[in-house]
C-alpha cells in the first residue's frame, strides 16, 4: 500500500471519529449543542427531559404537559401579527405603562383592530371588545351587530329581555311578539305580595293591519285594574279608562265625522259641528243618558262668542 493511500485512509477515519458523539465537558447526560451536525439525529424520537433550542422548526406538535413561555414570547399566527395590526389570532402578555410598566394579557382573533371593516374578538387586558355581529341562539338567527339586539321570531312565543335579581321577588321584562296579524311590545314589571299574591303592572304597545294602541295594566292575580288605552284607528283615536273589564271613561276622536265623544256606558258628551259665524250657534252639544235598555238624547246648543 503506498503512503498515498494511507493518507486517504486516515483522512477518511478522522472525518468518521469527528461525526461520532463526543464526552462533553458539560458532564454524564449533558450534550453541548456545538457537538452536533446537521441532520445527524435521525431518529423518530429524542427523549430528554429538558430541551433548549432557539428556533425549532417542526410539523404537528403534540404537548402531553404545560406549555410554558416568558413573558417576551407570544403565541401567534404570522411573524408580523402583533395585539392590533394584521389579520390572525395573537396571545401574549405585554408589559404597558410609564413610568412604571405592568404586564398585562392580551388577546385578539380576526381582523386588526384599525381595519376599514372591523371583526374581531379581542381583549386588551382590561377590557373585552367585539366587532362584527354577534349571532346566539339555536338556528343563529338571533344577533348583536352595530344595529342593536335583533330578535328573530321563528313561532308563536314572544321573546324577552329579563331584569331579575335572585335574592328577591320583583322581576322586570320587556318583551315583544311578531305574527302575520300584528305585532306587539310589552314592558312589565311583577312583585310577589308576602310570598302569596302576584302583582303586575304593564305598558303593551300594540300594532295591527288597522290600528295601533298603546295600553297601561296594573293587574292583580287574574283582575286587571287601572287600564289606559290609546287607540288610533283608520278613523278614530280613543283615550279610555277602565277598570276590572269595564268602561268608567272614554274620549273618542271619530276622524269621518269630526266630533269627539267623552263620556261613560250611561253618559256621554258628543260635540256636532254647526255655524261659524259669530253669534250663532256654532255647534251642539250632544248628551246621551242611558237608563237600562232606555237611552235618551239632548242636543244643547253652544253658541260662538268670539
Amino acid at each position: 500500500m503506498g503512503i498515498g493511500q494511507r493518507l486517504t485512509d486516515l483522512e477518511q477515519l478522522v472525518q468518521s471519529l469527528a461525526s461520532r458523539p463526543q464526552r462533553s465537558p458539560l458532564g454524564p447526560g449533558v450534550m453541548s449543542s456545538n457537538k452536533f451536525k446537521s441532520k445527524w439525529v435521525t431518529a423518530n424520537m429524542i427523549n430528554v427531559s429538558e430541551l433548549d433550542a432557539v428556533s425549532t422548526n417542526t410539523g404537528d406538535l403534540s404537548v402531553t404537559g404545560n406549555l410554558t413561555m416568558t413573558n417576551a414570547g407570544a403565541i401567534r399566527s404570522a411573524a408580523d401579527v402583533t395585539y392590533a395590526n394584521n389579520t390572525g389570532y395573537y396571545l401574549a402578555v405585554v408589559s404597558e405603562g410609564t413610568p412604571t410598566p405592568t404586564d398585562k394579557a392580551k388577546f385578539r382573533v380576526g381582523t386588526a383592530t384599525g381595519a376599514a371593516t372591523p371583526q374581531y374578538l379581542a381583549f386588551d387586558g382590561t377590557n373585552i371588545e367585539f366587532r362584527g355581529t354577534m349571532k346566539f341562539g339555536s338556528a343563529g338567527l338571533d344577533k348583536i351587530d352595530s344595529n342593536g339586539l335583533h330578535l328573530e321570531m321563528t313561532d308563536a312565543v314572544a321573546k324577552k329581555i329579563d331584569f331579575t335579581r335572585t335574592d328577591f321577588t320583583p322581576s322586570s321584562e320587556i318583551s315583544g311578539f311578531v305574527s302575520t296579524s300584528f305585532s306587539e311590545v310589552k314592558l312589565r314589571s311583577t312583585y310577589t305580595d308576602y310570598g302569596s299574591t302576584s302583582r303586575h303592572s304593564s305598558v303593551n304597545v300594540l300594532g295591527t293591519s288597522s290600528d295601533s294602541s298603546v295600553y297601561i295594566v296594573s293587574q292583580n292575580g287574574t283582575t286587571y285594574y287601572n287600564n289606559l288605552e290609546v287607540l288610533s284607528g283608520t278613523s278614530n283615536t280613543s283615550l279610555t279608562f277602565t277598570t276590572n273589564g269595564t268602561t268608567r271613561l272614554k274620549i273618542e276622536q271619530d276622524g269621518t265625522t269630526s266630533r269627539t265623544t267623552i263620556g261613560t256606558a250611561n253618559l256621554k258628551f258628543t260635540n256636532i259641528g254647526g255655524q261659524a259665524t259669530a253669534g250663532t250657534i256654532n255647534k251642539y252639544m250632544k248628551v246621551e243618558i242611558q237608563d237600562g235598555a232606555t237611552t235618551t238624547t239632548y242636543a244643547i246648543p253652544l253658541y260662538n262668542l268670539t
